[in-house]
């Protein structure tokens, strides 16, 4: 099989999951937890809650949350997160890697990177804070 038809079917084989994963969720697509094929990566879809009235997909991997989108409406974020390649179920995955020591210590490094980006910390600072951290839980374990 030559290359080109490797993609073509690769590219057929994309949009019919967009399709089904759409399909699956259209009716209420709020809560839905998705995971892309390529990646240990996951969005969800959420009302947003700095934007009443809008909705959010909110991107997060083993160690945190990696950021967020907002849309007008949750089947819009819906879309959105099929066009990313988010398209495989993937119900509690929120509720199970939140409760791991590599999310806490992700999310706990994030809090030093906000401090960083506040101008509350010194680069310097935040790197030596996130290395203790990490260091402090492998002497722990």
């Amino acid at each position: 099989m030559d290359s080109r038809m490797k993609t073509l079917i690769a590219r057929n084989a994309r949009k019919a999951a967009k399709a089904a994963c759409k399909a699956r969720h259209i009716a209420n697509p709020v809560g839905v937890q998705l995971k892309s094929p390529l990646s240990e990566r996951y969005t969800v879809i959420l009302p947003d809650a700095s934007e009443p009235g809008y909705f959010r997909l909110q991107y997060f991997d083993a160690s945190g949350f990696s950021g967020h989108s907002t849309f007008n409406t949750s089947e819009q974020a819906l879309h959105e997160a099929t066009v990313e390649g988010f398209t495989e179920d993937a119900p509690g995955a929120l509720e199970r890697l939140s409760t791991t020591e590599t999310w806490r210590l992700g999310v706990e490094a994030q809090g030093y990177r906000d401090l960083y980006n506040a101008g509350k910390m010194s680069f310097e600072a935040m790197l030596k804070a996130i290395n203790a951290l990490y260091e402090s839980s492998q002497s722990a374990a």
